[in-house]
């Protein structure tokens, strides 16, 4: 079961990941690109004059990247802590000398919570994505 959840997680994610890609960041890469490749195009500019002007293209697709990695650390955070709450509760309710049964018992349950912490989370994937349109509105 809480195989299954990560799978259904780094799903969501790859996809979640995929329409920020195509929603913003080629554009903004592409941008990135052609501007470099005009630095370059002027023959009068030294090759530090060059390089700045190369490092100034890419200033919007730094900025991009970072935005999309805080989010997506954010989430993985949530994710972590919530699979923490999974065990520390189970570290509170299992007996001390717990028989085979009482393991499969808890280990089941714990389960469970894991793949709920999974639910909820791709559950709140639209609301980041929604989040990070609107942080990269001005890109």
């Amino acid at each position: 079961m809480a195989a299954d959840a990560s799978q259904r997680v780094q799903k969501a994610m790859e996809n979640a990941f995929d329409e920020i890609d195509k929603a913003k960041v080629r554009r903004v890469q592409r941008d990135m690109h052609l501007c470099a490749a005009k630095c370059c195009d002027d023959s009068t500019k030294s090759a530090e004059q060059v390089h700045n002007c190369i490092e100034n293209c890419q200033d919007s697709f730094t900025s991009i990247r970072g935005i999309i990695a805080k989010e997506f650390s954010h989430f993985q955070r949530k994710l972590e802590l919530c699979a923490k709450k999974c065990e520390s509760d189970m570290r509170d309710t299992i007996p001390v000398k717990a028989t085979q049964a009482d393991v499969d018992k808890y280990s089941k349950q714990f389960d469970s919570c894991i793949v709920k912490c999974a639910d909820e989370n791709i559950d709140g994937i639209p609301t980041m994505l929604r989040r990070l349109k609107e942080l990269l509105t001005s890109f």
